[in-house]
């Protein structure tokens, strides 16, 4: 009796101890937010520990302990795997471990890490799984704030290099836009840009938004929309439920897409000043953490330097638009007061002047000549600068592109006493380029070795054949050379040497123009003082099916034609009137373009020679007027202009003019106008 009264007394003592462990356990499991279950696999039932219901959001003992239920908590898209580990663990025996989502009865979703091992009989049949679950619900989000965070600030730097490299700002909100709306996963993101006046914001870029809006939607910029309420206050805003929002009342802009949540803060112009709002929305509830307002300042601050880089750049491109147009008007101008010396020296070597006199006037024609190239390349560094520079290919022969490169530079040549020889294949090559351009680009060179070489040098030109159907032109000189540091700023627009009497354009523009024919320049020096070559490297062509003869232009005097010359430039109209003269045409001249209206009239022309920039008529409409009469058809209307580009020539061909010529006009040039009218009269007599 005593032996079973001491076993009944240990037993309750150990039974005390089993429920006080498992009341431990149980505070333990509630304390970790975790709970157990157990799977009878036998009789397909489930147990769940009360901590578990909880977890779930269940009262105590409401689980009805079916596998259907248990499903019924998992998220959908997670239920799968859950159904594919279990299945491994009964197939294999392996521990079953996963983490899945789980909608509670509240409808919070939650993190659940499930862990459980397999029980069987000694056949191997499974009879039960036991487990724990844990609530990681933290843990993940923790997670997903550090991987959120790596992600926006791989955004913030992927923008920043793109704000760097893109030039239109255009297509940065519009990346901006698409990744912030990414990284957030929210529905809708836009750029906001604050229009003059600062009543009215226009929707500038976004996503999500109906088509349509996007550059045309305007919003208030008063503090009762959001984004006049983020302007106002100076700090980003975040709203959690418009529905709710007492600040400010949803625009309709937020309201017809059916806008919750969002966030906005101020992008900034170059002063610090407000130039719009960039904003993040989502048509459903979203707690939008300090990171997330973080990261959509930062990307504000972004847009805020590429808008500062944008106006910094258009500053400058409007600087370069006003310089380029300066040259022009500048090479224009510089070209009237040209013509009429041009003039003069031609009808100084009518009358055939001797001795010292014509000393002088070889002396003032190298200058004018070597002038006249001045403004020339000015002109052409302003095409350019502004894209205008075009070119008219063909097959051309390069001796002959060489041959009048050279006679262009022979004058400045010849003037510093330099020994120049050429050496040119005997075989013809032929290219496939601009004959004038070429030449020009050629005789850049050779002007640069006759300016840079002490009087008395000695300059070479040397053209060869070359690897790959390419073809090699080099221009060597004894000058001043230059060292490597020196080299890089060579082909520099309006870089100068020392001691240079150039704009420092030739090289610039010899570079351009063979990079136009798929071609390169390159320089080498030994050093200074000792000498320099360029050489420049072209892509041969074939030739054509038949050779064109080379025809050169040869100065005619022509006379016996009635010629109306206006310009306003009073010195330039009568010494180009009087050089006419000499020839033996009879001349007039006018002053404006009522003028030339007048004489086209009175005087009964065969060749009317028009400015275009002239007062009360300009030359375009003059020459409209001058059409207009009957007895004007046969007259020739030639444009004698300081203006020479494409879309000159093509305004003067609807004004009627049958010739373009560019001021100051070659005496080949004029004669062979008067040529053609001659010609026509003999030919109609």
């Amino acid at each position: 009796i005593a032996a079973h009264i001491a076993f009944g007394v240990e037993r309750r003592r150990a039974e005390a101890t089993l429920r006080e462990n498992e009341q431990r356990l149980l505070i333990a499991l509630e304390a970790g937010r975790m709970g157990t279950w157990a799977w009878d696999i036998v009789m397909n039932r489930v147990t769940w520990s009360p901590g578990l219901e909880a977890l779930h959001g269940l009262t105590p003992g409401t689980f009805d302990g079916t596998f259907a239920a248990f499903k019924r908590d998992i998220h959908p898209d997670d239920w799968p795997e859950v159904e594919r580990r279990i299945a491994r663990t009964l197939k294999d025996g392996k521990d079953h471990h996963i983490e899945y989502r789980i909608a509670s009865a509240g409808g919070d979703v939650k993190w659940v890490e499930g862990r459980g091992k397999l029980h069987c009989d000694a056949t191997g049949r499974p009879l039960r799984m036991v487990g724990v679950c844990a609530d990681v619900t933290e843990r993940k989000r923790a997670e997903a704030g550090r991987f959120a965070r790596a992600r926006q600030q791989e955004v913030v730097a992927s923008l920043g290099e793109l704000a760097l490299r893109e030039w239109d700002l255009q297509k940065v909100f519009e990346h901006a836009t698409a990744t912030v709306a990414q990284a957030l996963e929210v529905e809708y993101c836009k750029v906001l840009e604050l229009l003059p006046g600062g009543e009215e914001v226009l929707l500038r870029a976004g996503v999500g938004w109906k088509p349509g809006l996007v550059g045309t939607a305007r919003v208030s910029a008063g503090i009762d929309s959001q984004a006049g309420y983020t302007l106002a206050s100076d700090a980003p805003v975040i709203v959690h439920d418009l529905r709710a929002e007492e600040r400010f009342s949803g625009p309709p802009l937020l309201v017809e897409h059916g806008v919750v949540s969002g966030i906005s803060c101020i992008i900034r112009g170059p002063h610090g000043e407000p130039w719009g709002v960039l904003g993040t929305h989502s048509m459903r509830r979203v707690e939008f953490t300090r990171d997330d307002v973080s990261f959509l300042s930062s990307v504000a601050n972004v847009l805020g330097h590429a808008i500062q880089r944008e106006r910094a750049e258009s500053a400058l491109r409007e600087s370069d638009r006003r310089k380029d147009e300066f040259i022009a008007m500048l090479s224009h101008e510089l070209r009237n007061p040209i013509a009429p010396l041009r003039s003069a020296l031609e009808l100084m070597r009518l009358k055939e002047p001797l001795g010292t006199d014509r000393e002088l006037q070889a002396m003032m024609e190298r200058q004018l000549a070597h002038l006249v190239r001045l403004v020339d390349d000015l002109l052409e560094a302003s095409r350019i600068s502004r894209g205008l520079l075009g070119l008219q290919r063909e097959p051309v022969q390069l001796a002959q592109v060489l041959r009048n490169a050279v006679e262009a530079s022979e004058p400045l040549v010849q003037e510093a006493r330099h020994k120049l020889e050429i050496e040119l294949p005997h075989d013809p090559i032929w290219v496939d380029g601009d004959a004038v351009r070429l030449a020009q680009c050629f005789a850049n060179l050779l002007n640069n070795a006759a300016r840079y070489t002490p009087r008395g040098g000695c300059i070479w030109l040397h053209a060869a054949r070359a690897a790959n159907d390419m073809v090699r032109v080099s221009v060597r000189d004894t000058g001043a050379g230059f060292s490597a540091e020196s080299k890089q700023a060579l082909f520099e627009m309006f870089s100068r040497g020392e001691g240079s009497v150039g704009l420092g354009i030739g090289l610039a523009l010899a570079r351009k123009l063979a990079q136009m024919h798929g071609g390169s320049v390159e320089a080498h020096s030994d050093g200074e003082g000792r000498g320099s070559e360029f050489t420049i490297t072209l892509p041969i062509t074939a030739p054509p099916l038949a050779e064109r003869l080379e025809v050169r232009d040869v100065r005619v005097p022509v006379s016996g034609v009635r010629v109306v010359v206006a310009d306003d430039n009073r010195d330039a109209a009568d010494s180009l009137a009087a050089l006419l003269s000499a020839l033996g045409n009879e001349v007039t001249v006018a002053y404006d373009g009522v003028e030339a209206v007048e004489a086209a009239r009175a005087f009964r022309p065969q060749v009317i020679m028009l400015d275009i920039g002239m007062p009360r008529l300009d030359g375009y409409r003059a020459a409209r007027e001058i059409r207009k009469h009957p007895d004007a058809q046969g007259i020739k209307l030639v444009a004698l202009t300081g203006w020479g580009q494409d879309d000159d020539r093509r305004r003067a061909r609807e004004a009627g003019f049958d010739a373009h010529l560019v001021k100051p006009a070659e005496l080949d040039a004029l004669c062979r106008v008067l040529a053609d009218v001659a010609g026509a009269a003999r030919a109609e007599s």
